[in-house]
C-alpha cells in the first residue's frame, strides 16, 4: 500500500480499470491480520458470497416461502461455476460486486412490494452509487434498467417523474461525483472516464467485430445455462403446463426473471463473455430454479423421474471418481488426503442410499452431493 487511498495504482502506476471501493474493503483485512496472504486476499469476496447467500434467504423466505428460499441459497452456493472458479477466484472483485448489485435489485423489489417508495429510491440508487465505486458503469445499468422493470411490472411507472426518484438519483450523483470531483482535483478524471467507458464498450460487446457477435449471440446463453448447473436444468419444467403455472403465480419469481431478462442481453452479444460478469443476476435465476424444483417435485411425478434419470448415474461416478484417486501416482497423496478422500467416498455413498430412500430429503442430498 502506497497510501493514496484515492486511486487505485497496479505495480506503481494508476489503475483506472476499477475504483477504489473494493480496496477500500480489502485494506481492515489486510491490517487486521497483519498480512497479504491469499487467504487474507480472498476473504472479503468470500464473505460477501456467503453473506449474500445468508441476506438471500432471509430477506425472501416472506415473499416464497422458507424451504424454496432456503434452496435458492444453497443452489447459489453449489452453482458449478460459482463454486469451482467463482470460489477459487475471490480474490477478485466480482462476487463483492454481485453481493452489492443483489441488495440494490433486491430493494427495488421489496420497497415496491411494501410500497414504501422513499426508501425504494434512496436505498437503491445508494447502493448503486457503491457498485459504481466498486465495478463503474455496469452498475447504472443494472440500477437503470431494473428499476424501470420493477416500476412497470408493479404498475407505477408515474414514480419514475417523481420528487422521490430525483432524490433518489441525487443520493448517487453525490457519492459518486464527489468521488470523480476528487479525481478531478487531481486531474485525473478524464483518465477515469475514458478507462471506464472503453471497459464497458469491451464488456458489452459495442467494440465487437460482426462474426464475434453471431458468435456470443449463439454461445452465451449457455455461459448463463452453465453458471448454476445443474440448478439451470430446472428450467425444463417451464415445459410442464401446471408447473409453470404455479411457478409464474409467485410474484417474486416473476420479478427475478425479469431481472434476468433485461440485465443479461447487455452481456448477450460480446464476443468475451466471461461467466463472472453476470454474476450479479445469478442469485435471481437460483430463485427461479428453487420454484421450479420445489414445485416439480412436491406435485409433478414425471419431474421427479426425470431428475433421478439423470442425477442418479452421475451420482454413481461419484465413489467411483474419488476411488481412483487412489492409483493415481501424480496426486502424490500423504495420508491425512487418504483419510479425507475415504470419508468423501463414504459421505457419497451414504448420501447416495439415502437419496433413493428418502424423498423428503433429496433435494438436500443433491446439494450435498
Amino acid at each position: 500500500m502506497n497510501g493514496d487511498y484515492l486511486m487505485p495504482h497496479l505495480i506503481g502506476w494508476p489503475y483506472y480499470n476499477k475504483p477504489p471501493l473494493f480496496n477500500w474493503v480489502m485494506i481492515p483485512f489486510f491490517k487486521l491480520f497483519g498480512s497479504f496472504s491469499e487467504w487474507v486476499v480472498r476473504l472479503p469476496s468470500t464473505l460477501s458470497l456467503l453473506l449474500l447467500a445468508f441476506l438471500n434467504w432471509r430477506l425472501i423466505r416472506k415473499y416464497i416461502g422458507a424451504e424454496v428460499a432456503l434452496l435458492s441459497s444453497l443452489f447459489l452456493l453449489a452453482s458449478a461455476d460459482i463454486l469451482y472458479y467463482g470460489s477459487v477466484n475471490t480474490g477478485e472483485i466480482d462476487l463483492f460486486f454481485a453481493f452489492l448489485t443483489y441488495m440494490n435489485l433486491m430493494v427495488i423489489y421489496l420497497f415496491l412490494e411494501r410500497k414504501q417508495y422513499l426508501w425504494l429510491f434512496v436505498l437503491s440508487y445508494f447502493l448503486a452509487a457503491l457498485g459504481f465505486l466498486t465495478k463503474g458503469l455496469p452498475s447504472v445499468a443494472f440500477q437503470g434498467l431494473t428499476l424501470v422493470t420493477g416500476l412497470i411490472y408493479f404498475r407505477v411507472f408515474r414514480l419514475f417523474f417523481s420528487w422521490k426518484n430525483l432524490l433518489g438519483i441525487l443520493v448517487f450523483v453525490a457519492l459518486a461525483g464527489g468521488y470523480m470531483l476528487l479525481l478531478d482535483q487531481r486531474g485525473e478524471m478524464n483518465g477515469f472516464l475514458i478507462r471506464q467507458v472503453k471497459e464497458s464498450s469491451q464488456r458489452t460487446g459495442i467494440e465487437s467485430d460482426f462474426f464475434s457477435t453471431i458468435k456470443g449471440l449463439l454461445e452465451n446463453p449457455a455461459v448463463l445455462f452453465k453458471i448454476s448447473l445443474p440448478w439451470t436444468l430446472a428450467l425444463l419444467g417451464f415445459f410442464s403446463k401446471t408447473i409453470r403455472r404455479k411457478v409464474m403465480a409467485n410474484r417474486l419469481v416473476t420479478y427475478s426473471l425479469l431481472v434476468v431478462a433485461v440485465n443479461f442481453p447487455l452481456y448477450w452479444i460480446t464476443g468475451e463473455l466471461r461467466a463472472r460478469y453476470i454474476y450479479p443476476i445469478i442469485p435471481f435465476l437460483c430463485i427461479a430454479c428453487a420454484m421450479l424444483v420445489y414445485e416439480g417435485y412436491r406435485t409433478h411425478r414425471a419431474f421427479r423421474i426425470a431428475i433421478d434419470k439423470v442425477l442418479l448415474p452421475l451420482f454413481a461416478l461419484f465413489p467411483l471418481a474419488m476411488g481412483a484417486a487412489f492409483f493415481i501416482p501424480d496426486l502424490q497423496m500423504n495420508v491425512l488426503n487418504k483419510i479425507i478422500n475415504a470419508l468423501l467416498i463414504s459421505g457419497s455413498i451414504a448420501l447416495i442410499y439415502y437419496y433413493k430412500r428418502n424423498q423428503a430429503i433429496r433435494i438436500y442430498a443433491i446439494v450435498l452431493l
